[in-house]
């Protein structure tokens, strides 16, 4: 089993009420080599890490007292791209591209 570190270069955006400060997202993610053989193993493990990477690039911002969730899509496709790279495989690279566009 492989792990790879994910969004060690990417940003994400932390609202808070007055400023928008810059904060380091990362998370870790574990995957299956013999996933990486086939079109639809690679397209689970890129699931997973769509998956991963929402979550680690959700922002908060006050919205009329209350706090909403929403996600910081430059955080979200530098997370990805960052983590797809880094597994460093042909077939979810390839993967990655079709779905991408």
């Amino acid at each position: 089993m492989k792990h790879v570190l994910m969004g060690l270069t990417a940003l994400g955006m932390a609202f808070t009420a007055n400023a928008a400060e810059r904060e380091q997202v990362s998370s870790e993610f574990s995957y299956s080599k013999q996933q990486l053989q086939t079109k639809e193993g690679a397209s689970q493990i890129l699931e997973r890490l769509a998956e991963t990477a929402l979550e680690a690039c959700q922002i908060e911002h006050p919205y009329h007292q209350r706090y909403s969730v929403g996600t910081d899509d430059t955080c979200y496709d530098e997370v990805l791209a960052d983590a797809v790279a880094k597994i460093d495989s042909a077939t979810l690279t390839q993967v990655y591209l079709e779905q991408d566009g």
